[in-house]
């Protein structure tokens, strides 16, 4: 159980200081962090049994710095095959923000993990939606 707790924190520290990383880099090289501008826009894929904290905290560590700098940095979508909830492990059901045929291009996609990706890396149609993502976006990550 502790090692499970250490290492899902060890992830979040790790996305964290990326970010934190990201925000010291724009601060640099003399961008206005208040300029919405140059917000990025981070995807977040989620699935049928997808890890809860591996898309909640993903969700939370780019939201987060952002409203603290007036909502300037990222713009945060859950996106998902299709527009319907999606149940997450231990049942959570989530709403995503887009379908792989609405979704804005991104700077930035996270993949979550857990259970329901098996599924996803069988799927063709996720896995062209993700290659296609993946040539258009800056960084792409997976939990």
């Amino acid at each position: 159980m502790f090692e499970i707790l250490r290492y899902t924190l060890k992830k979040l520290i790790i996305l964290f200081l990326c970010v934190v990383s990201f925000i010291i880099t724009k601060a640099k090289d003399g961008s206005n962090l208040n300029d919405s501008t140059n917000k990025k826009m981070v995807g977040i894929l989620i699935f049928e049994n997808a890890e809860v904290l591996d898309f909640a905290g993903p969700f939370e560590v780019f939201s987060v710095p952002s409203q603290i700098h007036n909502e300037a940095l990222f713009d945060v979508r859950m996106i998902a095959k299709t527009k319907e909830p999606i149940s997450a492990v231990n049942g959570l059901s989530v709403n995503p923000d887009h379908s792989f045929e609405d979704a804005p291009e991104l700077d930035i996609l996270i993949i979550s993990g857990g259970m329901g990706a098996s599924v996803v890396v069988r799927d063709e149609e996720s896995l062209n939606w993700v290659r296609s993502t993946m040539d258009k976006s800056e960084l792409t990550m997976s939990i």
